[in-house]
């Protein structure tokens, strides 16, 4: 008989998209022994990761709820100093948020009981190591990436609008591409000039998407030990740049800059905060400057075999 496998879903039911039904379709499985923990504030799915990984005991832990769900289960399986010797348990990220942009990176938007049937039932997944990104001033990981300017913006405004899913992150963007005027700003990648202008966003990554439809970093690598840069000047077209951004161009268009590299510094230049978010949450530090840092391999993730996001 097959062994059970031990899976802790931590649940944030105050999540865009639709938890409760994703964490259900996970109860009735043959293959499951499942643990269920529900986030009741933020900052509990990283604490409660941080103990089940701590513990030993689970073999899968799924992250429902949004990106920033994924980013808090991320932090807490990779802080676990107290796990056992080579123990790793595998993350996996379920579509129980707004945009679900790791999702679609790792899982390319497949129905969830696809993938349930493809992780405990026909194995017809793969496991793999994943590099998160260090952000020193916020003393933290992150999983989706880290952006400046527009983005920022965007999920700003965000939280002003009444609509749903990803159409509510997109309306963002449109009135936030609209408005926003960009600034003064210099990117470094690993101690050199990437480029210093006036800057509509900075994208550094970590998954290829954002509020789960944009494909702003299409060549970033999650195992590869390197982050992906990429910089927009403020005076790109606008029309042209939200093209490119869904059409998965934009490395590629005059006035954007692309690299990769283990450590980035950007900043502003004016003397400003600089307003940054990363894995779909606002920067709570104010600062004109960020570090940040490639944590190569730091934990793993269960993924679609069909993804073209590994290094091999």
């Amino acid at each position: 008989m097959k062994k059970r496998l031990a899976v802790a879903a931590i649940t944030n039911t105050l999540a865009g998209g639709n938890p409760l039904e994703v964490v259900s379709a996970l109860r009735d499985h043959d293959n499951i022994g499942l643990h269920e923990f529900i986030t009741r504030s933020p900052g509990d799915a990283e604490t409660i990761a941080h103990e089940l990984t701590g513990g030993g005991d689970i073999d899968v832990v799924v992250a429902i709820g949004g990106d920033g769900t994924a980013g808090e289960v991320a932090r807490g399986m990779y802080s676990a100093v107290g796990r056992p010797i080579g123990y790793r348990p595998k993350l996996l990220i379920a579509p129980g948020g707004t945009g679900n942009s790791n999702y679609r990176c790792l899982w390319e938007d497949k129905p969830w009981l696809e993938v349930i049937e493809a992780v405990f039932t026909s194995g017809d997944a793969v496991c793999k190591p994943i590099d998160l990104a260090w952000i020193a001033k916020l003393d933290k990981p992150a999983l989706l990436g880290i952006s400046a300017g527009l983005l920022p913006e965007a999920l700003t405004i965000s939280h002003s609008l009444q609509s749903d899913g990803r159409e509510k992150l997109a309306e963002a963007a449109l009135m936030a591409l609209q408005s926003y005027q960009g600034y003064a700003g210099r990117v470094t990648v690993d101690g050199e000039l990437l480029v210093e202008t006036e800057i509509l966003a900075v994208l550094i990554g970590g998954s290829r998407y954002r509020g789960g439809f944009l494909n702003l970093l299409p060549r970033s690598i999650l195992d590869d030990g390197l982050l992906d840069v990429c910089v927009v000047n403020a005076r790109m077209d606008r029309e042209e740049f939200a093209m490119a951004c869904v059409n998965g161009t934009l490395g590629a268009v005059p006035g954007s800059h692309y690299r990769s590299g283990k450590s980035v510094r950007i900043e502003r230049l004016d003397g400003q905060s600089l307003k940054i978010d990363h894995d779909g949450e606002l920067g709570t530090v104010e600062s004109p400057a960020f570090d940040i840092d490639v944590l190569p391999s730091a934990i793993d993730v269960l993924a679609s075999p069909t993804t073209q996001i590994w290094s091999d």
